[in-house]
Parts: C-alpha cells; sequence; structure tokens
C-alpha cells in the first residue's frame, strides 16, 4: 500500500479461513512485537485462542479484493478501511454463499440498511 495521509504504510491481516472473517490493523512499521500486539488483542481476545495460526502473506484473492477498494480511495484508504472491512464482512461470498458475519457470530448484522 501507498503511505497514507496519516502516515500508515502497512496492514497486518488474519484471515479465519472458514468464515473468510478478516482482522485488520493499520501499522506505519512491521515488527514482531507489533505482529503479537496485533494477535493479542484482535484475535485471542475476541475470538480465543486458535487452534493453528498458519503464518503467511496472506490470501491473495481477499487481499486483492482489499486493495482495489483501498486503492480507490487513494492517501485515504487508512481512514477508509473500516468501511471497506465493513462491506467485506456484510457481503456474502460465492463460496460459502454467506455473509462473513452470519458464520463468525451466527446471525445477520443488526441492521444491513444503516
Amino acid at each position: 500500500m501507498k503511505e497514507s495521509h496519516e502516515g500508515v504504510k502497512f496492514l497486518i491481516v488474519a484471515i479465519e479461513y472458514f468464515t473468510n472473517w478478516v482482522e485488520v490493523e493499520q501499522v506505519a512499521t512491521i515488527s514482531a512485537e507489533r505482529v503479537k500486539q496485533f494477535y493479542w488483542k484482535k484475535i485471542i481476545c475476541c475470538f480465543g485462542l486458535p487452534g493453528v495460526i498458519i503464518s503467511e502473506l496472506a490470501n491473495k484473492i481477499i487481499l486483492q479484493g482489499l486493495r482495489r477498494r483501498l486503492e480507490e480511495a487513494k492517501g485515504r484508504w487508512a481512514q477508509e478501511l473500516p468501511q471497506v472491512l465493513w462491506s467485506y464482512h456484510t457481503t456474502p461470498h460465492s463460496t460459502t454463499q454467506e455473509t462473513p458475519f452470519r458464520l463468525t457470530f451466527g446471525t445477520d448484522t443488526p441492521n444491513r440498511n444503516w
């Protein structure tokens, strides 16, 4: 990603492969400590300890979709990330025919038409 107006350059991304749920954190620099904090705050504290963690560059299809949407925002991509994630989490996926939100939480979003 290009550097945002806020100085953010990188995304730390975690994807739950069954539900396609995505958690993302924006960072200016990447370090082992930042990744550890991300997993503690965004994964373990919210969803519990994963049975398996696979470390890789991430699912390219998911990241391509996120990147395409965020690049349209140009230097404002860091500000647009929450809206992009909401859209991703509440849109049915072709592989599951369900939204990641429903598969993760067992219910539809409270009001999809906010």
